[in-house]
């Protein structure tokens, strides 16, 4: 969050000879429109869960995003699996 600047720059050869560079500034805020949130749980030496919580920081973003759908690559030698939660029943 905060201001950021882009700096970018051009270098172009001349037909005559020899080179120019061309260089331009770009000032801009920054918002930070998400909260993320993760919780690790380690099972030993072979499972760790991960619970990773996205929410909408209302400070920076008056509208909100919306996260259509959300996948977890797991690092090589690895393995992802999804635990989805099972429905309770209040009897």
């Amino acid at each position: 969050a905060g201001q950021h600047i882009l700096r970018v720059e051009v270098g172009y050869g001349l037909s005559e000879g020899g080179t120019k560079i061309q260089r331009k500034f770009y000032r801009f805020q920054v918002s930070n429109p998400l909260v993320i949130s993760e919780l690790t749980y380690r099972t030993g030496d072979s499972s760790c869960f991960v619970s990773i919580s996205l929410e909408n920081n209302e400070q920076e973003s008056k509208q909100g995003l919306t996260v259509s759908s959300a996948e977890f690559e797991a690092a090589p030698g690895l393995v992802a699996e999804r635990v989805v939660e099972s429905p309770t029943s209040n009897t």
